[in-house]
């Protein structure tokens, strides 16, 4: 797609190390053009594989006006299809989460098995070949029992890119996890106005406070750098991994994926209101290190593992001025609840720090939106919201 000359302009004249112009936040051109470029051939997360945990459990995934069957193939294999039938287009799977022995399009009653392949076609013509009208398939990789979906079937499969991630992310087990809870906000505000929020912790101290008292991001450098010497050494003697590693494909935040361990504040081991535990420890943890893990899994999808929980936070880019964040608790897969935890204690740190969050984005993309707005510049607090930015305007030029 080609951008407007003003557009265009924008680009040119944008200073790096300051925030976007306007016209990239609220334009629908733009929209499109981040949809074809960054959202289609990114890897977006789909759910966690304990939500399929029986052959024909199934879930959708909606993005940007395209809807994903992601299914449980067979016993060993999840696959991911198009919800489009072949025949005139219908959504095939109207229900967001189930279970079936076969996808049966509603219009026409056309009949796909779980791995996408047409099975009944009502009265076609003799010559009609139902193997070529199968739903047609999405690239599908998973990490560490996270599923992932790609729509550009050449994008390198997101396992292969974690691989040097591994032993970093399955210390944690997260493949045998299971999802304790998970809410969606939409907020109405441009996707990356969303992302960038979620880049920088300069807002946290005014904005989070319930966040700001047990997490060392809320500090300045200088001073938060003070409390990692005494909590690597601690990791290092627990056997916790706390390195930073990044992926090889780093410089690509379409690609890259990340792993850092760092300190929670004094008197908190875990991300709950009281800063005490909440589940049972993960994986080979041996106890609470007062610390969480600050993971990447792509440009969309973001995560804190802590000793006893995860919390995967993902952006689905809905329209111009629309994007929905979700967030997934994961704790144990034996965990139970009631007994072994409280959903509420769980996931009350980060339900009231995404309520504030849609509060403060909305009235972003408000002011940016405004005749009046300019660009400003970046704090040092917000070294990586720089980054995308300029990563993001680089693209673009770049076409």
């Amino acid at each position: 797609m080609t951008l407007s000359p003003s557009i265009q302009a924008a680009l040119e004249n944008h200073r790096p190390g300051y925030s976007l112009p306007a016209c990239l936040y609220n334009d629908k051109s733009v929209f499109q053009n981040d949809i074809d470029n960054f959202l289609m051939p990114g890897w977006i997360y789909a759910c966690h594989q304990s939500e399929l945990d029986s052959v024909g459990s199934y879930v959708l995934l909606e993005v940007a006006g395209e809807s994903v069957i992601v299914v449980r193939a067979t016993e060993e294999k999840i696959q991911a299809h198009m919800n489009v039938c072949r025949h005139r287009g219908s959504r095939v799977c109207l229900e967001k989460q189930g279970a079936t022995r076969k996808f049966v399009c509603p219009y026409h009653s056309w009949v796909y098995g779980l791995d996408g392949a047409l099975m009944v076609s009502r009265e076609m013509p003799s010559n009609f070949d139902q193997s070529e009208h199968g739903l047609k398939p999405v690239q599908l990789s998973i990490v560490q029992g996270l599923v992932f979906i790609n729509f550009d079937s050449r994008a390198i499969p997101l396992d292969e890119v974690a691989k040097p991630v591994e032993s970093s992310l399955a210390f944690y087990q997260i493949e045998d996890a299971k999802v304790a809870y998970q809410q969606t906000w939409n907020v109405e505000a441009n996707w990356k106005l969303a992302l960038e929020n979620f880049m920088e912790c300069y807002h946290c101290a005014p904005a989070h406070p319930e966040y700001a008292r047990g997490h060392s991001l809320k500090l300045p450098g200088r001073i938060s750098q003070k409390l990692y010497p005494p909590f690597n050494s601690r990791c290092q003697e627990l056997g916790i991994p706390y390195e930073s590693v990044w992926s090889k494909d780093s410089v690509d935040p379409l690609l890259g994926i990340y792993h850092h361990r760092q300190p929670l504040l004094d008197g908190y081991v875990t991300g709950t209101e009281d800063g005490k535990p909440v589940a049972p420890l993960l994986g080979k943890m041996p106890g609470y290190d007062g610390g969480a893990a600050d993971i990447a899994l792509g440009l969309f999808c973001y995560g804190l593992i802590y000793a006893d929980h995860v919390v995967i936070y993902s952006f689905l880019p809905i329209d111009e001025q629309s994007t929905d964040m979700k967030i997934v608790w994961l704790v144990r897969g034996d965990a139970e609840e009631g007994r072994d935890y409280d959903i509420n204690r769980l996931s009350w740190l980060w339900r009231v720090t995404t309520d504030a969050d849609k509060t403060i984005i909305l009235n972003n993309q408000l002011g940016v939106n405004s005749r009046f707005y300019e660009p400003g510049p970046y704090s040092e607090m917000e070294e990586y919201t720089q980054f995308f930015v300029d990563w993001y305007v680089e693209s673009l030029k770049r076409g």
